[in-house]
């Protein structure tokens, strides 16, 4: 990161390769809402819920004396979607041209546009059908949850239903686990293996399952690492808006703005996720510096 962002500093590289962050990083974004429930004190809160297991069937009717509101939600679904699809496909392209970037040393932004473009398009289509299988995880879970709790929002909780509940958290907190990791992976991992053997998606994840398998516990410790150095970033970052008097955090809300800004960052955290990968063989690595001489043996650092 020093050399390729400091040895000499370059603005317009900077730039270039900040735009080539922001794109890979539309997908990463989190669009959760926060939701509540009112309720009063005591045992008022239970006699709110007093036909609980009806809301489905009062919400339709309730949409049904609504059409309006009805045509507006829909509305609303539809452009989160298309948004949503939009921002995945724009980020899918741009991880590849960021990736590039970083091994290459340069600042491009046209040409790995286009070269890129398979593969693209097919970690586009592995993400899509990612997020159709968490939802429908998410879906289900959600009625799993809603049952789970049933007993408590009409007042009649006993311990067997603490047991059902503390299942249901436990379950929730393994599915986020695993989808974080099979997330984590993707992009730290079957991404870099998609692009230097040019292979698809499943193809490279193909590649890539029996490597994982051999050293599954180096690979969970490097997503325990990335979360506490991702805590270790926030924590400065806050602070340096603090300092900043808050201009700080105004500066990295900023589209595109907020990516140049913690260029060194992504660079880093990308061409880490190359480094760990490169040390099972010069078969994982993708520099070109980190290629073995013809007709030597590999060198280890």
């Amino acid at each position: 990161m020093r050399m390729a962002l400091f040895e000499p500093f370059d603005i317009r590289k900077w730039f270039v390769l900040g735009f080539t962050a922001f794109l890979a990083g539309l997908n990463d974004g989190s669009l959760v809402g926060h939701y509540s429930f009112p309720y009063g004190r005591g045992n008022a809160r239970f006699s709110r819920f007093p036909n609980i297991e009806h809301i489905p069937e009062i919400a339709m009717d309730w949409l049904r004396v609504h059409p309006i509101w009805l045509l507006a939600i829909l509305a609303a679904i539809f452009l989160f979607i298309a948004m949503v699809l939009v921002l995945t496909w724009l980020s899918s392209r741009g991880t590849f041209m960021f990736l590039d970037n970083v091994v290459c040393n340069r600042a491009l932004v046209v040409a790995p546009w286009y070269q890129f473009r398979i593969l693209g398009n097919s970690l586009f289509l592995w993400r899509l059908g990612f997020v159709l299988a968490c939802a429908l995880l998410v879906l289900s879970f959600l009625v799993l949850t809603f049952l789970t709790i049933l007993p408590l929002l009409r007042g009649r909780f006993v311990p067997y239903d603490l047991l059902n509940f503390v299942g249901v958290v436990c379950l929730w907190l393994l599915v986020m686990l695993i989808a974080g990791y099979v997330s984590l992976f993707t992009t730290s991992f079957v991404v870099p293996l998609m692009y230097k053997y040019r292979l698809k998606v499943l193809a490279a994840w193909q590649r890539f399952l029996p490597l994982l398998t051999r050293h599954l516990a180096y690979f969970l410790l490097y997503g325990l690492f990335l979360l506490l150095l991702a805590l270790g970033v926030g924590i400065a970052i806050v602070l340096a808006g603090c300092l900043t008097c808050c201009v700080g955090f105004v500066l990295l809300v900023l589209p595109y703005i907020g990516s140049i800004i913690l260029l060194p960052i992504t660079f880093t955290y990308r061409a880490f996720s190359l480094e760990f990968l490169a040390q099972w063989g010069p078969e994982n690595s993708l520099f070109p510096d980190a290629e073995p001489p013809r007709g030597g043996s590999p060198s280890h650092p």
